[in-house]
């Protein structure tokens, strides 16, 4: 009897083995590990209640786990690590399809929640010292929890795009394979013409204008001069000794995030724009699946990359990672009127001034006390 050739592996290119088998697991180790530790950091009492762009972070840290985790049972197939048995089985079908459809919901929630930290840090800038409630912590929250259902909501018909059929005539003889397929409900008019161009305008263009737009007026509310690349370095390396310098360094990694998120998810956008203006059809064209592999890969990267930045850019982030991890200092960790002081060396070479978060004790510090512990 006549069977057919079952596709194990995607591709066979030298582009497809680089970027879905060599790079892939590195990323996810990578930015699984990364991304777990900046939510520990950014849990810290101290990063916490600094600024609402660090509610943001937090979002975009945990959508970027999920992302790397709904990746991996692809990956898995990818990489042949399981029997083809397992690889294709049902379960693992089933656990693909739900994958596809969350994967477009997590992404465009970060793309979202950086839209979102730039307008917060573009008010907290632009009016510093009147209060807002977009800048509110707890209305951050709020709007971080609104801004994954609204990408849930958006994306809700992806999980009717595929679904998960068992393969016929197999030249397996013997084995259940189960893999997914484009469903009739794809193929329709509605969906495939008109929702990709949603999909497109309200997760992908209206997020990146609104990106660019408030980053820009950033740039011009604080006069440009520190975003300058001959200053990012500078402004990293300094241990701010006021709140506005603290206010600078905090708008220097949110600046440093932009850019990152400009480099690597630009040619996602551009994907999902030619795809909506081109139709499906244009998946089965060689250049454009080379295309593809790139921009998921840029992609993936970007999941991986917001521990790094803040690690590099953020004097607060480095410090509280510090005593998070240095066990002789624990009766500061908790510290929430001053963090300029050390308690052991291994926190710092030196002792630190103390930076007076609660002007109520400054007569408790002039008075000669300087540590609290």
């Amino acid at each position: 009897m006549h069977c057919v050739p079952f596709p194990v592996r995607r591709s066979t290119s030298a582009l497809f083995y680089a970027t879905n088998i060599v790079l892939s697991p590195v990323i996810y180790g990578v930015g699984l590990v990364g991304n777990l530790l900046l939510l520990l950091m950014l849990q810290r009492r101290f990063l916490r209640k600094e600024s609402a762009v660090y509610v943001y972070l937090t979002g975009i840290a945990v959508v970027d786990v999920l992302s790397l985790l709904v990746r991996i049972p692809r990956s898995l197939r990818d990489m042949e690590i399981l029997p083809i048995n397992s690889s294709y089985s049902k379960p693992m079908a089933y656990a693909a399809w739900m994958c596809y459809g969350a994967d477009y919901v997590f992404r465009n929630s970060s793309s979202w929640c950086l839209a979102f930290a730039c307008i917060a840090r573009y008010i907290s800038a632009r009016w510093p010292y009147s209060p807002r409630r977009f800048t509110r912590i707890s209305s951050s929250r709020i709007a971080v929890f609104t801004l994954f259902m609204f990408s849930a909501m958006v994306n809700f018909a992806r999980f009717f795009e595929i679904s998960a059929i068992e393969v016929q005539g197999h030249c397996f003889p013997g084995a259940s394979l189960w893999s997914e397929a484009r469903t009739s409900f794809s193929r329709r008019v509605g969906f495939g013409v008109v929702y990709p161009w949603i999909t497109a305008c309200l997760c992908y263009i209206v997020p990146f204008i609104l990106i660019v737009i408030f980053i820009s007026l950033l740039s011009h509310a604080t006069g440009g001069a520190h975003l300058r690349p001959s200053r990012v370095c500078h402004e990293a390396l300094r241990k701010p000794r006021n709140e506005d310098q603290r206010e600078i360094q905090l708008t220097v990694s949110v600046f440093v995030i932009t850019m990152t998120y400009f480099a690597l998810e630009t040619p996602t956008i551009i994907k999902h724009v030619m795809l909506a203006a081109m139709g499906p059809t244009l998946e089965q064209n060689d250049f454009f699946y080379e295309f593809t592999l790139i921009a998921d890969c840029l992609s993936l990267i970007s999941c991986t990359l917001n521990f790094f930045h803040l690690s590099i850019f953020s004097h607060d982030f480095r410090k509280t990672f510090t005593r998070t991890f240095c066990f002789l200092c624990t009766r500061c960790m908790g510290d929430e009127y001053f963090e300029g002081v050390s308690c052991s060396p291994c926190c710092s070479g030196k002792e630190e001034e103390p930076v007076y978060k609660d002007k109520s004790l400054e007569w408790f510090y002039s008075s000669g006390n300087t540590r609290l512990c």
